[in-house]
């Protein structure tokens, strides 16, 4: 009997033994488990103090108004900042360091220039993009907010005022068939344009090869050829079209003949309205600063 009685004791003891162990692993398996912090986004990988500024409203006469953000550097490996491309010709924006280690600070200066040519009524913005090599996934971006007070009225905008100084010289537009070139460099940056026109569009193509006389070119508009030199940068992941103008008149069309490996070295088209005969083509929003290249005959 005692024999039994210790079997039928044990036995218990194990059965409860095991539904304690089942419990436990069944609570064990209903804990959820901690978050894993994830890592941050292209995004984040600059932290900006602010990224939008209002200029409230800004007399149409008074002239260039300016704002500095400031910046951190937060990424893991070291980064350059290939352009600061803007949204509109009026606003221009430069960074005062390009080259950048984990924790380096810096500044992009965004400008808007309130007489440059009419915006829109009321209160509107404008906004400047950060170009990087190599490249993230989301662009940091900022934003400019402003209202203009038309002091100096719609005539006064400079955009205006060339096109007045176009109508005044009395140049019959339809026969600028004059070559115009601009060479130089800004920071480390070549830079070689020249219109094409009727007359010398065989000699370039046949430097260039067939892309520039496969090309379709409006002979109603301005047509300029683009080269781009450099050592340091992709200069091919700009977009020329909103970053160039011609006497203060934007760009209409961007079309690239060439992409050198890394981009060091590109050629393209730049088209812009027909007009008396250009004097000075202006490139911003690069990491050297703005281009001011003007045109000569040759």
């Amino acid at each position: 009997m005692k024999p039994f009685l210790i079997l039928l004791l044990l036995s218990s003891a194990l059965i409860t033994l095991g539904v304690g162990c089942l419990k436990a692993n069944n609570n064990q398996r209903a804990t959820p488990a901690l978050p894993i912090a994830a890592e941050p986004t292209s995004a984040r990988a600059f932290s900006f103090v602010q990224t939008e500024y209002d200029f409230g409203v800004v007399q149409q006469s008074g002239g260039k108004v300016s704002q500095n953000f400031a910046f951190i550097y937060n990424g893991k490996n070291p980064i350059i900042i290939t352009g600061v491309p803007t949204s509109c010709a009026c606003t221009s924006a430069m960074v005062n360091k390009t080259r950048l280690a984990p924790g380096d600070s810096g500044i992009v200066t965004v400008t808007l220039n309130p007489n440059l040519h009419a915006e829109p009524e009321g209160r509107f913005y404008k906004t400047v993009s950060l170009l990087t090599e190599p490249a993230l996934e989301i662009m940091p971006e900022l934003k400019i907010w402003a209202e203009i007070d038309l002091d100096l009225g719609p005539d006064a905008y400079e955009l205006q005022q060339q096109k007045h100084n176009d109508e005044d010289s009395g140049e019959d537009e339809s026969e600028i068939e004059e070559e115009l070139q601009a060479r130089g460099q800004v920071g480390f940056i070549e830079f070689d344009v020249k219109t094409v026109t009727t007359k010398n569009k065989s000699t370039l193509s046949a430097e260039l090869g067939e892309d520039l006389n496969a090309l379709s070119l409006d002979t109603s508009k301005i047509n300029v050829l683009m080269v781009l030199n450099n050592h340091s940068i992709n200069l091919g992941m700009f977009d020329y079209a909103s970053l160039a103008t011609l006497d203060g008149a934007p760009a209409e069309r961007w079309r690239p003949l060439s992409d050198a490996v890394g981009g060091h070295h590109i050629t393209g088209i730049l088209t812009f309205g027909k007009k008396a005969t250009p004097k000075m083509m202006t490139i911003i929003g690069l990491p050297v600063g703005d281009a001011v290249l003007p045109l000569k005959p040759l």
